[in-house]
């Protein structure tokens, strides 16, 4: 799935949870984002950008975290 945040503030910044499920189970993918201010305005550190892509099918498998935003 993809995760875009838009208008992005730093209120945003935290942890957000991807789940995926199917037949063979539940996997869930935590990521970070970090919104830095700058003198022209707000800096997205994630992957280069406001979105992550990631593959339903290739969810890393390791346990999932708790996180704020989820």
């Amino acid at each position: 799935g993809t995760l875009k945040v838009r208008l992005v503030q730093n209120t945003d910044a935290g942890n957000y949870t991807c789940q995926a499920s199917n037949s063979a189970g539940t996997r869930n993918k935590v990521v970070t984002l970090e919104v830095e201010t700058s003198a022209h305005g707000l800096n997205e550190k994630a992957g280069g950008g406001r979105s992550w892509n990631t593959n339903s099918e290739h969810v890393g498998s390791h346990d999932s975290q708790s996180g704020d935003n989820t």
